[in-house]
């Protein structure tokens, strides 16, 4: 379970500083804050692969720790991250576009692809650990 609770932290904080530091650069340089995608990807799959270490060699096992850590970390993501970011300017939604219903679409499909992520990071995680040992 430490393995696990280190993991989702590292990716907690991660996600929460790539929001915060990238939120002011997209409003000072101007660019679109949604090309960080890419890179809160992969601190999902990273942050899965550090929670999964605890599963050893069992590869279910791995990708479930994956998918969960995965799924904890995007959904602290797309709230607490969204909020930061929305809070300083970038990651808003055109006027008028936003209800509680896209909101919570928003939500949940951000994290849902992060737990997918994170499932990539626990099945990563085995098969690197096997090329190590062999």
């Amino acid at each position: 379970m430490d393995t696990f609770l280190s993991g989702v932290g590292f990716g907690v904080i991660a996600v929460l500083t790539l929001d915060t530091v990238g939120s002011i650069l997209s409003v000072r340089r101007g660019f679109p804050y949604k090309k960080l995608t890419f890179i809160s990807f992969h601190i999902w799959v990273a942050a899965a692969m550090l929670a999964s270490r605890g599963a050893g060699s069992d590869l279910p096992k791995a990708i479930g720790v994956g998918l969960l850590a995965g799924f904890v970390v995007g959904l602290t993501d797309s709230t607490i991250g969204w909020w930061i970011s929305w809070r300083l300017g970038a990651g808003r939604l055109m006027p008028g576009s936003v209800t509680a219903q896209t909101a919570i679409r928003i939500i949940f499909g951000v994290a849902i692809f992060a737990s997918a992520g994170g499932g990539i990071g626990g099945l990563l995680e085995v098969v690197f650990r096997r090329l190590i040992t062999q």
